[in-house]
Formats: C-alpha cells, structure tokens, sequence
C-alpha cells in the first residue's frame, strides 16, 4: 500500500493511516515489541520477527511524515523503539510462539535492525554489528551448490504443507521467504559496500526466481528430497479439508509441489526493486552481479541506469562506485566509458 501512495495513488493514504493505527492501538506496547494473539485464550506471542513488519512500519513513517503527518513521526519513534528491542533480544527468536531458532526469524531480525541503521536518523552502530552477527549465524542455515533451484536458498521444511497440502514436511528449496535474508544482506551491503553481502543477496534473488513458471505462476518451492513426506492430517483442519490433488502415497524423485503459492511470493514483487540501479562484479572471483562479461567490458543488467556500482578486488575492494554507469572496462585500473562522477 506504502508503494501504491508513492506511485501516485494518493486515495490510499487514508486506509494506510487506519491500518497504521491499528497496529499501534492493538498490536504494539509501549516498548515498541510487536504482539500477536489470535485467540482470547493463548498467550501473547512476540511477532516482531514474524516476518518484518518494522520494515514496512518503517516505509509508512516516512511516507507520512513526508506528508506532514504526526503519526509517521510517532511510527518513526516506534521503529526505533522496536530496533531497540531487537538489540537487547540479541539471539533470541521467537516466532509464532514456537522455541525453536527459526532461520526466518533471524533473518528478518538482521534485515530490521540493517534496515533501522539506514534509515532512521541517528542510526546505533550496534544495530548494524547485530544485523551482520545475525547474518553470519543464519549462513549456516543456507544452501550452497551448483543447481540454481538450491544455492543460496535458506532451508525451511514446512511450507511444503502449509502452502500447497500436497507435500508433507521437506526440504524447501528456494521457497520466497529465503528473500528476507536477500533484503538483510542488501541492507547490510547498503551500509557497507561489501561485496559479499552483494553476493548473497543476489543467490538467494536468483534462486527464487529460478521457479517462476512461464505463466508467472510459483510452485511453493523446489525439494531435492527423494521422498517428500505426506502431509499431516492435521494441516488444514484434519482430513475433511484435504483437497481432491493431495498426494496419497509418497513420490519418488525431487520436484516441485503442483499447485502455485503466493503466500510468500509477494516478497517476490518488491525484489526487483533491489536491483533496478544496482550492480556488481568482482573480477578476482569472476563473480557478476546483475551483469555480464562482454569481451573487455562489464554490462549491468539493472532496468534502470546503474547507480550503484560495487567492484569486489580492484581497484579499490568493497568501494561502492555511485553515478550513471553503463560499462567498465577490465584490468589493473578502472578504466571506465561512460560513468559519472565517482564517489567512493
């Protein structure tokens, strides 16, 4: 909705004061923790993690106070509030009241705490330091390899459920929620100009995008299980809700669930935005980022002109380039054509 307002679609505005509102009003202490209650009977559960509602809190605020609204400023103070908490909550993940280490939690913990570093005025360098801490943890969480359907996926194992009730619990492969650790290692290389937060930011990008369908449709992910469990039979309110396509005996052989999702694929429709002015290339490792080789040159693929160019071993490593860039030429120095005026 924040992104409707931006593009023009000012009738929006009083809707999101009112959504807004709501979540200030019932869902957020006066400590800035974000809870979640479905039931008058179950406990409050802390939800600031359940996905990352401080980041889009945080894109509210500054659209309403750029509208001269009181409220953006008080949801500007909020996230500030919550990265607080985040900071003294440190390793701790809950996440939909289950105890468990989450990777989702913790990687949408790294992508608030980089994301309030960035945006909000008088950033806490801790915030910063915890995101990378974070990032380093929830790594051994992910997947490495040579199939596209896997690298840089996060591993998740019940959406398969979940989403589709054909699969029971496996391996979810580039399932949409590995983009959270896609936008906390860009908010991180945002920050910093490391290279390598560019890296994986743009895996796990890749990865998820390897499902997408010819009709644009999304499988829930890809499982390189030989045989994927059958689902619980108390997924979706017991066997009276199993659809007519629900899988009666196990399959052998890794694939993707039938049916398309976009519970999690709406994250899908905000990742382009990651790289419409940015690219990288790292001519020590090979590795290219939203980009090609062309004979002597490097081409960014970005839809709109580069600005942010990020060169990862020469001439100068982990230095972000910002300016117009269209190609950079290879060897010892930076030989460029037609960039900018270049900052680092």
């Amino acid at each position: 909705m924040t992104d409707a307002v931006i593009d023009g679609r000012k009738d929006l505005l009083q809707p999101l004061r009112h959504i807004c509102r709501h979540f200030i009003d019932d869902h957020i202490d006066e400590r800035g923790v974000i809870w979640n209650q479905n039931f008058d009977h179950e406990t409050p559960v802390d939800y600031s993690t359940v996905d990352a509602p401080m980041v889009h809190l945080m894109a509210a605020g500054k659209l309403l106070a750029g509208e001269g609204d009181d409220l953006g400023h008080e949801l500007l103070g909020i996230c500030r509030q919550q990265a607080e908490h985040l900071l003294a909550r440190g390793f701790d993940f809950p996440t939909e009241g289950e105890p468990c280490s989450d990777e989702g939690s913790i990687a949408c913990a790294a992508w608030a705490l980089a994301r309030s570093y960035n945006e909000l005025q008088e950033p806490d360098g801790a915030w910063l330091s915890l995101a990378q801490d974070l990032l380093a943890y929830h790594n051994k969480m992910r997947l490495s390899g040579v199939d596209i359907r896997l690298d840089g996926s996060s591993v998740r194992f019940w959406e398969t459920m979940y989403e589709s009730n054909d699969w029971g619990p496996s391996i979810n492969a580039g399932h949409g929620w590995s983009l959270w650790h896609a936008h906390a290692h860009m908010e991180v290389f945002r920050a910093t100009s490391n290279f390598e937060d560019l890296w994986q930011a743009w895996r796990a990008t890749l990865c998820v995008a390897s499902k997408m369908k010819s009709d644009g449709s999304f499988p829930p992910c890809f499982t390189p299980d030989p045989i994927p469990a059958l689902p619980h039979d108390d997924a979706w309110g017991g066997p009276a809700r199993r659809h007519e396509g629900r899988m009666s005996s196990a399959m052998y052989g890794p694939g993707y669930p039938e049916c398309s999702s976009m519970s999690s694929m709406h994250l899908f429709l905000i990742a382009p935005r990651l790289w419409y002015h940015t690219s990288g290339w790292d001519p020590k490792t090979g590795r290219v980022v939203n980009g090609r080789i062309e004979g002597d040159r490097f081409i960014p693929h970005t839809a709109l002109p580069c600005q942010n160019l990020c060169l990862g071993s020469t001439p100068n490593p982990g230095v972000l380039y910002t300016g117009l860039a269209h190609e950079v030429m290879m060897g010892g120095e930076l030989h460029t054509t037609s960039i900018g005026e270049l900052q680092g």
